[in-house]
């Protein structure tokens, strides 16, 4: 048990945000694997919300995520969190 579950009765999640492009595979894999060796739960982003790299998601001429964006990562951490609850 890690120290967040120890600690505040939660579980830690990371949330990696990557576009799922091929040149961003082989490093999104090996993160995805080093965190969950350790016992990490990983959200890759890009498998749940399709199109991320879509500009609908992001601020025009700022690149940061949007409200859009953050509805979606809020749904991916619902959806995650009540799978999580029911193990």
């Amino acid at each position: 048990m890690g120290c967040c579950q120890e600690k505040y009765d939660a579980p830690f999640l990371v949330l990696l945000w990557e576009f799922g492009r091929k040149e961003e595979s082989q490093d999104a894999d090996w993160l995805i694997h080093s965190l969950n060796s350790a016992h990490v739960n990983v959200i890759r982003l890009s498998r749940i919300i399709p199109g991320l790299e879509a500009t609908k998601y992001y601020i025009p001429y700022d690149g940061h995520p949007n409200g859009e964006a953050y509805k979606q990562v809020a749904k991916a951490i619902y959806d995650w969190f009540n799978a999580f609850e029911r193990k």
